[in-house]
């Protein structure tokens, strides 16, 4: 039998320190949105306050609703990307829509979330499931 703590426990290094999502050739190291991940409650109050009234009168426009997440996942949950090369090796750099390496930057970071609003959106999700960053997960990515 398994317990509630051993079911639902999350792993508090996990969600400030981030996993590793692989997505082909390229990983992008994310942090929780939420859970023990402090900073994005903070972030997520600072770049939402100024539009508190639309938002209570559900009048927030969706781009706006975008950009103001989009700054939050940048300050916040997206902590990294790499690309493995053929050696298994990884650089720091994601390749870009000309070809060219992207470097992880805060700027970089809204750059390919705006242009690729499904990556966004995965992210989103992938950020927001508490199972990702639990103690098993840290064991299996591990290997042990």
């Amino acid at each position: 039998m398994t317990s509630l703590f051993t079911r639902l426990k999350t792993d508090t290094d996990l969600e400030t320190k981030g996993v590793w999502l692989n997505f082909g050739e390229a990983e992008i190291k994310i942090a929780r949105a939420g859970g023990s991940n402090l900073e994005f409650a903070k972030a997520e109050e600072r770049y939402f306050e100024p539009h508190r009234r639309a938002a209570e009168l559900n009048m927030l426009a969706e781009d706006v609703a975008n950009e103001a997440l989009r700054n939050v996942f940048a300050d916040t949950v997206i902590l990294g990307w790499r690309t493995k090369q053929a050696d298994g090796t990884y650089v720091d750099t994601i390749e870009g829509p000309d070809g060219k390496p992207l470097v992880f930057t805060r700027d970089n970071v809204m750059f390919v979330m705006k242009e690729l609003p499904e990556l966004f959106r995965m992210l989103r999700t992938y950020a927001g499931q508490w199972k990702l960053f639990q103690q098993q997960q840290r064991e299996i990515a591990s290997g042990n």
